[in-house]
């Protein structure tokens, strides 16, 4: 039996200790936003957050999720992180190609939390530059145009800091 919260919900459910995450979610859970593609962890389609980080599903071992907190698309959705971001994409124009959406989302909004320093200093823009770069470099998806990608992520975070700090 492995035990795990999935989406705020205690799950316990019996699989082969070796079954991958993404089978579980979508074979057994039927949670089907998280998509499978690759198989190898590369481009994105299945990532969730485990312990509030994003991971690609098709990697993860079910029997290493034991205890763990996993956060799938279908709860992401209900965030006002997603919305900030959904937002943000409605505003510049951008349309994910629909497979990439976990990838998109969890991953922008991973990437603002990660560097919320830079999107409130003046100082270190170049900085920002350099690391909004590097996000677009490591996404799998090019389904969103950089420029467009690029502004999208800064419109959702300015979205967010409005939010979270009134300003």
């Amino acid at each position: 039996m492995i035990r795990f919260i999935l989406n705020g919900q205690q799950i316990e459910i019996t699989s082969s200790p070796n079954q991958r995450l993404i089978k579980v979610l979508r074979n057994k859970l039927n949670l089907c936003k998280t998509k499978f593609r690759c198989g190898n962890g590369r481009c994105g389609s299945c990532t969730v957050l485990l312990n509030q980080k994003p991971v690609p599903a098709c990697i993860i071992p079910i029997y290493t999720v034991q205890d763990c907190e996993i956060t799938t698309m279908e709860a992401f959705e209900k965030t006002p992180e997603y919305e900030d971001i959904k937002s943000a994409f409605e505003f510049t124009g951008a349309e994910p190609c629909g497979f990439c959406d976990s990838d998109k989302y969890i991953g922008i909004s991973t990437f603002i939390d990660t560097n919320a320093y830079y999107f409130s200093s003046r100082e270190d823009s170049k900085k920002l530059v350099q690391k909004l770069e590097e996000f677009y470099e490591s996404t799998f998806c090019k389904c969103i145009e950089k420029n467009t990608f690029l502004k999208s992520i800064i419109i959702a975070a300015k979205k967010r800091q409005e939010r979270l700090h009134g300003k």
